[in-house]
Formats: C-alpha cells, sequence, structure tokens
C-alpha cells in the first residue's frame, strides 16, 4: 500500500513540474532562443562574459548575458535568469580575464596575482566594440570572429587588480 502511495506522489510531482517554467517579471518581453559562438584566430574563447546591451532605450533593463563553454559558445539568458533573448538590436561585449602569464608566485612576497585580459579590450568597451547582434523572433545562432591582439601579447593591455 505505501508503495502506491510513493508511486502515486512521484507521478504527480513529475506531472506538475513537466509544464513549470520561470514566467519572470508581468513586463518582460516574450525571449528567442540566442546563442553565440566566440572564436579568436579561428580558436574557440572559453570562459569569457557575453554581455548583450539593448540599443534601445526602452529596453535597458532587459539586457542578456551569459559564459561561453570550452566551445566558445554561449546561451544567453535575460536578466542572467531566463533563457534567451528579447527581440531588438544589441551592443556585444565581451571580456575574458586571466592570470597574468608573467606573474610569478613568490613565497618572500604574498602580490596577489595580477589579472589581464585574453582578449582586446575594444570588445570589453560598449563604445569602442564593433560588435553587435539583432535578435529576431526566431532561434538566433550568431558566430563572432574577435580579431586578435596586434602585438601578439595579452599582457601588454589592461591589467585589472587580483580579486
Amino acid at each position: 500500500m505505501y508503495k502506491n502511495w510513493m508511486c502515486c506522489l512521484v507521478i504527480i510531482a513529475l506531472i506538475g513540474f513537466t509544464g513549470c517554467k520561470k514566467k519572470g517579471p508581468d513586463d518582460m518581453p516574450k525571449l528567442y532562443p540566442c546563442t553565440i559562438t566566440v572564436t579568436m584566430g579561428n580558436s574557440p574563447v572559453d570562459n569569457a562574459l557575453i554581455y548583450l546591451s539593448p540599443k534601445s532605450e526602452t529596453q535597458q533593463k532587459w539586457y542578456a548575458s551569459g559564459f561561453t563553454d570550452a566551445g566558445g559558445v554561449c546561451s544567453v539568458k535575460t536578466i542572467s535568469e531566463y533563457k534567451g533573448a528579447a527581440e531588438g538590436e544589441y551592443t556585444v561585449i565581451i571580456t575574458k580575464e586571466i592570470v597574468d602569464p608573467e606573474w610569478k608566485a613568490d613565497p618572500n612576497n604574498l602580490t596577489p596575482p595580477v589579472n589581464v585580459s585574453a582578449i582586446p579590450l575594444q570588445y570589453s568597451d560598449a563604445k569602442e566594440t564593433p560588435l553587435s547582434v539583432t535578435v529576431q523572433k526566431e532561434t538566433n545562432n550568431f558566430n563572432l570572429e574577435l580579431e586578435p591582439f596586434k602585438s601578439g601579447s595579452y599582457a601588454r593591455y589592461k591589467i585589472f587588480p587580483g580579486r
């Protein structure tokens, strides 16, 4: 008898959760699936933060963002929580920080490591980035190829304080 009740409860729970989806705020626009693949020098850019900043002033609160995986692919979420992005034009901002490869640990000096940008800084500046996408009422897949550093060294660009 106990087994029957447990089976019924499990079935009810599964039925109840199957259609559950985060609704979001009442004024949130409809979201459309959106993935962005980022490469630099024909190699995927992993662990980069992708930020889609709406170009429309009225849509500013509906930004979308996410991190790239090992293949350089990011599935964006609106306000970091809801899958997809609203229809519209976006400025694309990309950042990726790594520990400066020239930094050396020294047991006599407890200076924390310094982070540097692993991609050219123009992509992390909303006013300078040449990247933009237009999300449409469909599944959206964008491929963004970043121009590599001209000097070949990321350490010579912006240095961020260690965290």
